[in-house]
């Protein structure tokens, strides 16, 4: 009986493990618990206990059961996937509650992956960020894994936790002015209060997004070890690991002590919290607050600890506290959640600049001729940065390159101390088809001119957005006086845009904004691609040698005795920041955090809680744009945008083209002749393109390859769809041919025979993974589908006599509008009835495309180069300014929310219809 007591009394003191989904299972412990205590007490006071206490002449005290303090966690969670290095990963995130009679030390959670019949298929175990939970207090926690470690038909999460007892004090810290700011991946920010006596110096933020229900649709964790005083505060921000675009309704972020994995006790960390309080504190509550009445700042410039005392020259991000930085004897320094960690490095060289086209793929520059390549394999998981100088021509291999900018896998430019530019080609080669699976980088290096630029001038900064169009920034020659230029390429010369007598030190361009600066703290700056400038001269005058922009309108210029600028809305001005070094680099990817590093290995960060997702800014109303049309082009048939910097158009003859800033288009390889009819994206960054001879391609990892279709018969494929990167649709153009549908999923594309084998298909939209229209004609009346379910099913819509349908579109919410070859139009609308019915159409000709941005607002195309517009849920021909009518045939058209319009259509032509954002701004700060 003895060993049975101690070992509940040894359970209680590790503390209850408690589920998020089974909370019954405490009453049944707790009865379970009075049952052992009475068939325990029964049994110390039965005959046979006290003949034996008396035999043995010892004295006898029936046992009474104590409950020890212990902490009950209760735990919620939630479960989701999102990439990481375009690797496929899960995240559990969620928070524990603390509700047992105790605080709780070192907290774990178990993740259990349940299938469909409740079986656990996996299991996870890790540490929580946490080292203390006070009795009624609350942590978030967020763990990952690969997908691969979870069989991929799981159905649910269940999750554990525990922590041991602890009667020590600990650190309590908690959040405010908690809020999500930015668009598209969002950044969650706010400020953790210590709202204990002493000082911590290793602690935790969890930031979660939750949706309508409440589940958790977004998280990211964040381990910091700047130190946060007694009763004192400190600003974060967090990027999260994915795009939930709008759909959240709440931001939350949970502070805590400790780390991960757990850190390891260290006496004078577990004897601090006892020993600091005072018996003269408790009297006197209102003076222990003094000491911290400085209020938190909502913006400014924070030192992060160093790991080297070289001289870092460069520094890229590919997020907010994720990015790289590069220095003298070729140190290399990686970015990870918020903290510098030393990376291995090919060369000892010094390296003078680096630039990220992604997460996965970058570029770094330096003396001797040397161009590293940064390559992350998805296969083994693994990232390196290589050494990929022996791509470089005779030309550049003995000579120091002092600049580098990458635009995308397959274009970036290089600029070396002579003044010769070259350009960075990357191919990529694709393995398992279907699906899209991995990808393998090389480089190569081709001039890019003849001979470079005008002036054998040092180039010290470059910016790009095409191959028609990048600048470059030179540095004046010893001579005292001399002018330093600004060139730049429309893609078959370099030209003077820009003279100064300040030797410029950098260059940066984003969303139409172009800046400049350089040895005497003057920053210029253009808005219409340096056509015309304006000046600002910043005080005190102050050499500024980095400069970047995370938006249009907010980044920052640092330089010489750690001094930096906030580029805003507001005229900027040089303010000091907590270090004196020089500071020669600073990247930016959001309006609200800057990074930037300099001599000695000086690290620092600017960290804004002020900025609000939009700003108002005057800008023209956006008009048609002149097209771009490659000359002699193939016909184009279909335009999809995955963002307005990435755009692609297919055709005939396997023609694709591709834009970088949605105005400048470039030819890109093609894996076939056959001509393409039509091209899907997401924002996720999937593109599928189908076409003649039962042709699928997909774009992965900067170029384009086939995919294996699962048709036999070489038919034409007239239409895809994309929900999401694994879900999509694609149909047959010809009637009495293979039916409906082809099916994208995880696996790669499937035949699934579905409806009447003698309706011609014409179109396809998804409004969900799950669901999707087909429209056509059977015969010569119309034809609607709707494919959805799991396993998926056909259902045949009747349909009011409008003839052939050629375009359909749908949205999440059900709405979903279709268009006829005769210009009528149809909607669907469950929420007023579950059938298709006519709606007043402007058009009347063939309606070629149609796109859904809301349930009442989209674009839609016309035969005669006709635009329509949905506004207010009606529909009515669209004011273009630029008469399209004396173009040549228009025949597909991609929309983004942002109000991008791109349509596309006969010899190669391609017009864009530019939002506000990215036309060139009026006035300046």
């Amino acid at each position: 009986m003895a060993r049975s007591a101690n070992n509940l009394s040894s359970l209680a003191e590790r503390g209850a493990i408690i589920t998020s989904v089974t909370r019954r299972d405490l009453t049944s412990v707790g009865l379970a618990a009075l049952l052992t205590a009475a068939l325990l007490a029964l049994l110390l006071l039965s005959p046979w206990h006290l003949t034996q206490a008396q035999s043995t002449s010892q004295a006898f005290l029936p046992s009474v059961f104590v409950q020890s303090p212990r902490p009950e966690l209760t735990v919620e969670c939630a479960a989701y996937p999102f990439q990481f290095f375009y690797a496929d990963y899960l995240a559990v995130a969620g928070v524990i509650t603390n509700r047992g009679s105790t605080a709780a030390s070192a907290p774990q959670v178990t993740v259990r992956w349940l299938g469909e019949n409740g079986m656990e298929l996996a299991s996870w175990t890790g540490a929580a960020a946490s080292s203390f939970l006070p009795v009624g207090g609350q942590m978030g926690f967020r763990l990952q894994r690969s997908a691969l470690t979870v069989p991929p038909f799981w159905t649910a999460v269940q999750c554990e936790a525990q922590g041991a007892a602890t009667l020590e004090a600990g650190y309590q810290l908690t959040t405010t002015n908690v809020k999500a700011i930015g668009s598209g991946i969002r950044t969650v920010m706010g400020e953790v209060r210590n709202l204990t006596d002493v000082p911590t110096g290793n602690w935790a933020v969890v930031a979660l997004l939750r949706d309508a229900t409440g589940r958790v649709v977004a998280s990211q964790l964040e381990q910091r070890t700047d130190p946060i005083p007694a009763k004192g505060s400190a600003a974060f921000a967090v990027t999260l690991d994915r795009d939930v675009g709008s759909a959240f309704s709440k931001v939350e972020a949970y502070a805590s002590d400790g780390a991960v994995p757990p850190p390891t006790p260290t006496p004078t960390a577990t004897a601090t919290p006892s020993a600091t309080p005072s018996p003269t504190a408790t009297g006197t509550p209102t003076v222990t607050a003094t000491p911290t009445s400085t209020p938190l700042p909502t913006s400014g410039w924070f030192t992060v600890p160093t790991v080297t005392l070289v001289n870092l020259r460069g520094v890229a991000l590919s997020a907010d506290d994720e990015g790289w930085a590069v220095g003298d004897g070729g140190v290399i320094l990686r970015l990870r959640a918020g903290q510098w960690f030393t990376a291995p490095s090919p060369t000892t060289n010094t390296l003078f600049g680096i630039s990220l086209v992604d997460r996965e793929f970058g570029f770094a520059v330096g003396e001797g001729g040397i161009l590293l390549a940064f390559q992350f394999n998805p296969l083994t998981s693994s990232q390196r940065w290589r050494d990929d100088s022996a791509a470089l021509p005779p030309a550049l291999q003995t000579i120091s390159l002092t600049a580098v900018t990458g635009v995308s896998r397959t274009f970036g430019l290089i600029g070396s101390v002579t003044g010769l530019v070259y350009q960075i080609t990357g191919t990529t080669s694709v393995v398992g088809t279907p699906p899209l699976t991995s990808t393998v980088y090389l480089t190569s290096v081709q001039p890019l001119g003849p001979g470079g630029l005008p002036l054998p001038l040092p180039v010290v900064a470059l910016a790009a957005v095409s191959p028609t169009l990048a600048w470059a920034a030179t540095a004046a020659p010893t001579a005292p006086l001399s002018p330093s230029l600004v060139f730049r390429w429309d893609g078959t010369s370099w030209g003077p845009v820009l003279t100064s007598t300040q030797p410029f030190r950098a260059l940066t361009f984003r969303e139409g904004r172009l800046l400049a600066t350089g040895d005497t703290g003057v920053i210029s700056q253009s808005f219409d691609f340096g056509d015309s400038w304006t000046t600002f001269p910043v005080a005190p005058i102050t050499p500024l040698y980095g400069v970047s922009l995370g938006t249009k309108s907010y980044g920052a210029a640092v330089g010489q005795g750690g001094v930096a600028v906030r580029i805003a809305p507001t005229p900027p001005s040089a303010v000091a920041t907590p270090v004196t070094a020089t500071l020669r680099s600073d990247a930016a990817v959001s309006p609200a955090r800057v990074w930037a590093v300099g001599d000695g290995g000086t690290t620092v960060r600017y960290v804004d809680l002020t900025v609000t997702p939009s700003t108002p800014t005057p800008t023209p109303t956006p008009v048609w744009q002149p097209p771009a049309t490659i000359t002699s082009g193939p016909n184009l048939r279909a335009v999809a945008a995955v963002s307005r910097t990435l755009v692609f158009a297919v055709g005939e003859q396997g023609a694709i083209l591709q834009s970088l800033d949605g105005r400048n288009w470039t030819s890109v390889t093609s894996p076939t002749t056959q001509t393409w009819r039509s091209l899907a994206a997401t924002p996720g960054g999937a593109v599928w393109a189908v076409g003649d001879g039962n042709t699928i391609g997909g774009y992965l990892g900067g170029s384009w390859s086939l995919a294996g279709s699962p048709l036999t018969a070489s038919v034409p494929l007239s239409a895809v769809a994309l929900a999401d990167p694994n879900a999509g649709l694609a149909i047959a153009a010809l009637s009495n041919q293979p039916q409906c549908c082809l099916v994208r999923t995880q696996s790669g594309w499937s035949y699934t025979p579905l409806g009447p084998a003698s309706t011609r298909w014409q179109a396809v939209a998804l409004q969900s993974p799950t669901a999707g229209w087909v429209v056509g004609a059977d015969g010569g009346t119309s034809a609607i589908g709707l494919v959805s379910g799991e396993p998926l099913t056909f259902t045949s819509y009747p349909v009011p006599a409008v003839g052939a349908l050629s375009a359909v579109a749908a949205h999440p919410t059900g709405v979903a509008y279709a268009g006829s070859e005769t210009g009528q139009l149809l909607k669907y609308d469950p929420t007023v009835f579950p059938g298709w019915v006519t709606v007043p159409s402007p058009a009347t000709s063939t309606i070629r495309s149609l796109v859904l941005l809301s349930p009442t607002e989209g674009w839609g195309l016309a035969e005669g180069n006709v635009v329509l517009r949905l506004q207010g849920g009606s529909w009515q021909v669209a004011n273009t300014l630029f008469p399209l009518a004396g173009l040549p045939p228009l025949r597909g058209l991609a929309a983004l929310a942002s109000g991008d319009l791109w349509a596309v259509g006969n010899g190669g032509t391609v017009v864009w219809r530019a939002s506000s954002s990215a036309l060139p701004l009026a006035g300046g700060w």
